[in-house]
């Protein structure tokens, strides 16, 4: 029978009956939180479990025993409430003790505070609210205190300092939330009547800034811009993008505060970089799935607000300025990282008028972030950020941060290290103890139960898990992790605390002492929740077993990257291990570990998030935006922590160019089609300087992003050179790694795959050179895979990357597509920057597959001879609600019944020539569309979605004909080649045309798709015009109302004679869909497909 804490020999003397209750209704190993006081009289709260491993007092550890508050401070004694205190007295009471105890004032106001803190000060919090209330303080603004919206609180109930949301009313009847602080001191006003930005708002908001701009990081700047209301403006909008992504030095934006001429004010004219405002507030429906997530527990509500559409084409600028770095030195150390924050310009900076001036959500993020930074602080001088933190005094924000600082660190430093810990670095090294950054993890799993670790490459990610797992005291511990750090796994734990019990890669997992004490700890690869019988098993293995505590490594792994589709087997299993197994374990732990939780998309982001906190948040938003990339890593930065070490080795980066001009023609010809088939060509180029850079008797690893056609070539060349090589890709298994990592081993030289940037240990003992033959897209990849490297423990005091970057000259100016790639990873043009680190870009974030076509793109404006840029007009999606509005484009174009017969009916060039001249009309169109389809069980688009994202398709060239909001483009694109194309475009990933007639060379698809775009009397050269552009055995795809066949299998029949092997038609709900491969028959010429009347 379990042990309870009334018969425990520690516990029970320590156990607080008074705030618990019964001891012998608690068992020892139970994780709630419960209250103990120990023999100094301090009161405390922890876990029966966690007391089991550190029954020591924080007051009694912190601060030594010093006086009783009635020898320390007899004039606060008459203050001592001794019917709430109950058998306590001044006499016997710590004047050290931190925990709260009851006070009553002169006027009889009953308050809790500690004997510490009232030793400071002994004011009562009721009589001072009387003194400064806003009723009293500031009268103007209490008199638009809104009446009935604010509950049963008055202004005179209210500090004038207070950061609660209120509700106000204007005089002129405008109503708004705001905080009561930044209405009484930072002097906001009614935002419907004071909301517009002029120049010189402009130059206020900047003069608000400059005390410390330096203190805030981009994404805080970001947030006081946004809360400021810079972007109600839209000749305000890029000036603030600019200045949140530190485009201006410092000395520029004082001229311009001053009124003076700066850079500032020519960045201002530059109508060019107006960015488009959209609606970003669509909500996805919940999945309806045993392991799907509930709700959040309080959802919140954030209103009206707007985003900035970061996913347009790239500016020349950015181009330009990647041609520019060329001639500058080709050496580069590691010195991009986010300038370090002293504790005390941090917390300054809390204290400014325009954080004064916040809402609640934007003060929140910014406390939190302040926080951060402290911490970042911390693990580089805890001493100094300790000190500068307890010496600072500033007002309440500056104030609240600080104390939170200091009890989360004081907690991590008095952390005492579970018993048991042996962990060694290496066989002959002391035992080393837990850095802060593992004891500060460890505590907050503790505290929070749900966490996440985001730290970079080499700071102990690791042994921060299993320290926790040590700290809370898990009987039985689940680690999910990619199949290549099993092992890792297996040999940390071990080392850590060797009297562990470890199991791999079972879900029957058997124990030498079952019911003994000793830890134990099963690692699971990921591959163990994709298997056909993985749900059973996993179903059962929680039948039989009590988890304690769930750690998801490499969290990606798990996650899901697209919106609307399926998520992985892999994750909804490993979600519904996390959710299945806190209903046998209330207190479960769940830490999340990744050093890049985000890669391509925010969904991926958004999906850990919610693996990790057990329920959904509906209000975190996927397009690539730089709003939504900010509410992501404010909520990264709310979870967990993150450290990037300073790893004292020199990192040299070093560019070997090499002239392609002479390939340029081979270049353009593969450069429209897939990214495979260009680094295919370019790696045929590298190829000699590669085998340049390689040394006898010198390990090196070479890396390639892409690696069909590409990893044989370069295994062939290096083979043919005279060196040991092997390779690690997706398609091997580890023999080659394990005897790279042999120093003796049989192979010099290592040809891997993205596979090496995740869960590879012990690369940065053997070898200190990587040469990338093709870069990765994002810097979140280029850093994860250099990370392997340059990392802690490395025995080289120096790590050479080497790249290999292609170039020509075109018509007397520079291109080279390699130095394109290096830029977006210089300037972080990723949504994965935005989002972990809350860098704003200055330009464009871009996905991988627009990205090539915007460097193709420019190397055509260059042969051109011109460089310039094309405006398009902003279109969006739906359009505007108001019913006066939709009366008028009903009136004018027709409802949706009446515009489908007329689009049906006339040719496509008509109806392509009147859609150009007047885009609002096919704007209307598909914004009555996009409601229509929400109500469909079927919807054939979000169908063609999940067919591309099968795990076994990628790399496809997909031709989507009648493309609507390219919304299939938006989904794959990072999987697949999309060419979208409409008579409109709605963005710039869309091509503008009649789709009986796209600009596509003959051959060049793998996938034609015409969903619900059979629209037009000439649709039947919309197959033809497809099957034109598909390679032989390519795949069409056809999705109709089933309503609009006389004869589905008459059609087919038909669909045979344009060249096409037809595969059986399936009814999915009121459509037909139709799938047939392109063959080397010849088309019928004069053929018309029986449809909607045609063709009979």
């Amino acid at each position: 029978m379990a042990e309870s804490i009334d018969v425990h020999p520690l516990l029970s003397k320590l156990w607080d009956e008074a705030k618990n209750g019964a001891a012998a209704a608690v068992l020892v190993r139970s994780f709630r939180p419960a209250w103990w006081r120990c023999e100094n009289g301090h009161s405390f709260q922890r876990s029966p479990r966690a007391m089991l491993s550190d029954a020591a007092c924080p007051d009694c550890r912190r601060v030594p025993s010093v006086a009783s508050i009635a020898k320390t401070r007899p004039s606060i004694v008459p203050l001592w409430n001794p019917e709430k205190n109950g058998d306590l007295s001044p006499a016997k009471v710590d004047a050290a003790h931190t925990g709260n105890t009851w006070w009553r004032c002169l006027k009889g106001h009953d308050y809790q505070r500690s004997p510490l803190l009232m030793i400071r000060d002994a004011s009562c919090p009721v009589c001072a609210v009387a003194e400064k209330s806003l009723a009293m303080t500031n009268p103007v603004v209490a008199a638009e205190w809104h009446a009935t919206r604010n509950g049963d609180v008055t202004p005179t109930q209210v500090d004038a300092d207070h950061v609660m949301n209120a509700w106000w009313r204007c005089p002129n009847g405008h109503e708004y939330q705001a905080t009561v602080r930044s209405r009484a001191r930072g002097n906001r006003r009614c935002p419907t009547c004071y909301g517009g930005w002029s120049l010189e708002n402009l130059r206020a908001f900047v003069k608000s800034l400059l005390a410390h701009v330096g203190a805030l990081n981009p994404s805080e700047l970001f947030a006081l811009a946004m809360q400021a209301g810079a972007f109600a403006d839209k000749d305000s909008r890029p000036f603030v993008m600019a200045i949140s992504s530190g485009r201006f030095p410092v000395s520029e934006l004082e001229k311009f505060a001053e009124g003076k001429p700066s850079l500032v004010d020519q960045f201002a004219a530059e109508e060019k970089l107006t960015l488009e405002i959209v609606d970003g507030r669509a909500k996805a429906a919940a999945p309806a799935d045993p392991f799907a997530l509930p709700g959040a527990p309080m959802p919140l509500d954030e209103g009206e607000r707007v985003d900035v559409d970061v996913s347009r084409e790239v500016d020349d600028v950015a181009a330009a300025a990647a041609a520019a770095t060329a001639s500058a030195s080709a050496t580069a150390t590691a010195d991009d990282a986010m300038p370090l924050v002293k504790t005390q310009d941090a917390l300054a900076a809390l204290d400014s008028v325009l954080t004064a001036n916040a809402d609640a959500e934007t003060v929140k993020f910014l406390l939190d972030s302040a926080k951060a930074k402290l911490w970042r602080h911390a693990y580089v001088n805890a001493q100094e950020a300790r000190e500068q933190a307890a010496a600072f005094n500033g007002d309440a924000y500056s104030a609240l941060v600080r104390d939170r600082f200091l009890a989360e660190f004081d907690e991590a430093e008095a952390l005492e290290t579970p018993a048991g810990y042996a962990f060694r670095p290496a066989p002959d090294a002391p035992v080393t103890p837990p850095n802060l950054m593992q004891r500060r993890v460890a505590v907050s799993v503790r505290s929070e139960r749900r966490v996440g670790n985001w730290s970079g490459m080499g700071a102990g990610k690791t042994l921060s898990a299993i320290v926790a797992t040590r700290v809370v005291a898990a009987s039985l511990t689940v680690i999910c992790c990619p199949n290549a750090v099993v092992e890792n796994w297996a040999t940390e734990i071990q080392r850590a605390f060797p009297a562990s019990e470890v199991a791999q890669k079972t879900w029957h997992p058997t124990w030498s002492d079952p019911l003994g004490t000793a830890p134990r700890y099963l690692i699971l690869n990921y591959e163990h929740f994709q298997q056909p019988t993985s749900e059973q098993e996993l179903v059962g293995f929680l039948d039989r077993n009590v988890v304690d505590f769930v750690v998801v490594d490499e969290i990606h792994y798990a996650k899901q990257r697209d919106a609307g589709v399926d998520m992985s087997k892999r994750k909804r299993l490993v979600q519904g291990l996390i959710l299945e197994a806190v209903k046998k374990s209330p207190e479960l732990c769940v830490l999340g570990m990744s050093g890049t939780p985000v890669i391509n998309t925010l969904q991926e982001g958004k999906s850990l998030v919610e693996m990790i906190t057990g329920h959904r948040h509906d209000d975190l938003e996927t397009r690539a935006t730089v709003q939504n990339c900010m509410r992501l890593y404010q909520r990264l930065v709310t979870l967990g922590t993150r450290w990037k070490p300073d790893y004292q080795i020199q990192l040299d980066r070093e560019k070997v160019e090499i002239d392609c001009e002479g390939s340029l023609d081979e270049i353009r010809e593969v450069g429209r089609g897939t990214t495979l088939e260009l680094e295919q060509v370019l790696t045929r180029l590298r190829i000699p300087t590669i085998l340049k850079h390689l040394a006898p008797g010198e390990k090196a690893i070479i890396y390639t992003h892409y690696v069909d056609g590409i990893a044989s070539m370069l295994r062939e060349a290096v083979d043919a050179a005279g060196f040991r090589v092997g390779m690690l890709t997706g398609e091997t298994d580890d023999t080659h790694l394990k005897e790279f990592l042999k120093p003796d081993g049989s192979i010099d030289v290592l040809i891997a795959s993205s596979r090496i940037g995740t869960g590879v240990n012990g690369l940065q003992y053997v070898c200190n050179k990587l040469i990338i033959n093709c870069l990765p897209w994002t810097n979140a990849e280029y850093e994860q895979l250099v990370g392997r490297l340059y990392r802690q423990g490395s025995k080289f005091e120096k790590v050479r990357v080497v790249i290999p970057v292609t170039f020509a000259m075109v018509n007397g100016e520079r291109w080279s597509y390699c130095e394109s790639k290096l830029h977006r990873l210089d300037y972080k043009k990723s949504i994965a920057d935005a989002a972990v680190d809350g860098v704003v870009p200055e330009g464009n974030l871009r996905t991988p597959s627009q990205a090539q076509q915007d460097i193709m793109n420019w190397l055509g404006r260059l042969e051109a001879g011109h460089i310039a840029e094309i405006l398009r007009p902003v279109i969006k999606i739906p359009l505007s609600g108001e019913p006066t509005e939709v009366a008028r484009r009903v009136a004018r174009y027709g409802d949706f019944s009446r515009m489908n017969n007329r689009w049906y009916a006339a040719g496509s060039d008509a109806t392509h020539a009147r859609l150009a001249a007047n885009p609002e009309e096919w704007a209307h169109y598909h914004t009555m569309y996009s409601q229509l389809r929400a109500s469909w069980p079927v919807v054939p688009y979000k169908e063609e979605i999940r067919w591309l994202s099968e795990p076994e398709r990628e790399g496809l060239v997909v031709g989507d004909f009648g493309c609507g909001e390219a919304l299939i483009g938006k989904a794959v694109s990072e999987r697949h080649r999309v060419h979208s194309f409409d008579h409109v475009a709605i963005d710039a990933s869309v091509v503008a045309c009649d789709i009986a007639q796209v600009p596509l060379k003959d051959g060049t698809l793998d996938v034609a798709i015409l969903c619900l775009a059979l629209m037009g009397a000439n649709f039947t050269d919309y197959v033809r015009e497809a099957r034109r552009c598909l390679r032989l055995d390519g795949s069409l795809h056809i999705w109709e109302p089933a309503s609009y066949f006389d004869d589905v299998g008459k059609f087919c029949n038909k669909l045979a004679r344009l060249g096409f092997d037809v595969m059986s038609p399936e009814t999915e709900g009121a459509f037909v869909r139709i799938y047939a491969l392109r063959n080397a028959k010849k088309a019928d010429p004069n053929l018309v497909l029986p449809f909607r009347g045609y063709g009979g």
